[in-house]
């Protein structure tokens, strides 16, 4: 229920395109479910997650390979600066999966 009335709720704000977070095991069990709703509803939405096997077995069908369980987008190594365009990067790479039509669930990633 709750992802079906998120999914309306991004569809009536015009939202063209999706990039949803995920960390942990049940974050990314639930985060999986609400990729299949928005992508259910027609709009293209990739799931930046660290437990990809999880959103996997759940159905999400863009998936985007994170940086690691405690920072999933972030670089903690780096200084301000670079983390924060190695952050700016990785999104805009998972984003741009969206425009890639795909047939069945996969796997985007560190290896792009």
């Amino acid at each position: 229920k709750y992802g079906k009335e998120m999914a309306q709720h991004l569809k009536d704000a015009g939202v063209q395109a999706a990039l949803l977070t995920s960390t942990w095991g049940t974050d990314t069990r639930w985060g999986a479910t609400l990729v299949k709703q928005i992508d259910d509803a027609g709009i293209p939405v990739v799931h930046l997650c660290t437990i990809c096997p999880i959103s996997y077995s759940v159905g999400a069908n863009r998936i985007y390979a994170a940086v690691a369980i405690p920072h999933p987008s972030g670089y903690p190594g780096l200084s301000k600066e670079e983390e924060r365009e190695a952050r700016v990067q990785l999104c805009e790479k998972a984003i741009a999966t969206t425009q890639v039509e795909v047939t069945e669930q996969t796997i985007f990633g560190k290896d792009m």
